[in-house]
């Protein structure tokens, strides 16, 4: 399954900003069917979890701020987010690399 995600770069008082935000039925489905609510907060522990998984040293450099239906990850580069953008489209189109997400999700993060 593809998983369907909408993300955006911006820029906000001098830092970087990643919107990460879903509204797409199947793909709240897809979370829901693993007991989770597929909204802001699921995102934001996936989010975080592919971020350790593929740029683990960079981590440190990003600020979480999870809402209910969007998350927004801010970092002072934009080359940071930039690549997590790609991360997370590689892993929203497979379904081995989501799973492992899930897997490895803080689930402190989705609260």
């Amino acid at each position: 399954m593809v998983l369907t995600v909408t993300t955006s770069l911006v820029e906000l008082d001098g830092k970087y900003g990643l919107l990460v935000e879903s509204d797409d039925p199947a793909t709240s489905e897809f979370f829901e069917q693993r007991g989770l609510e597929g909204n802001g907060y699921t995102w934001n522990g996936v989010v975080e979890s592919i971020a350790r998984l593929e740029m683990a040293g960079e981590c440190q450099k990003l600020d979480w701020s999870p809402e209910a239906d969007s998350i927004l990850i801010l970092c002072s580069e934009s080359e940071p987010l930039e690549r997590l953008e790609q991360h997370i489209a590689d892993y929203a189109g497979d379904d081995s690399k989501i799973e492992s997400a899930l897997a490895a999700a803080n689930p402190e993060m989705m609260d």
